[in-house]
């Protein structure tokens, strides 16, 4: 589910997205109430931050966003226009 879910413009076009993925997933109809938020600056060791492969040999931080459903066990993280949806959640990591 990486990217696929698409660009974000605004914090409720965040959680619109987020409430969609969830949607898909759980085959049921989720609305952006239903959705905890949690929100952290996490440090990359590179650039490219959460995109992965080769950039500059400078450590650079992004802001992380996390969603979870309340009747799933699954968490929607999202970063830098990259979306990865995972099972589990620790508080101040990005999912590999």
């Amino acid at each position: 589910m990486q990217s696929a879910i698409g660009a974000v413009q605004n914090i409720e076009d965040l959680f619109s997205k987020a409430a969609g993925a969830f949607s898909t997933k759980c085959a049921n109809e989720v609305v952006p109430v239903d959705l905890s938020f949690y929100s952290y600056p996490f440090t990359f060791g590179s650039t490219s931050g959460p995109h992965g492969g080769m950039g500059g040999c400078a450590m650079t931080t992004y802001q992380v966003y996390v969603f979870a459903y309340k009747y799933s066990a699954l968490y929607l993280f999202y970063c830098d226009g990259v979306w990865k949806l995972r099972p589990n959640f620790k508080f101040g990591y990005w999912p590999e």
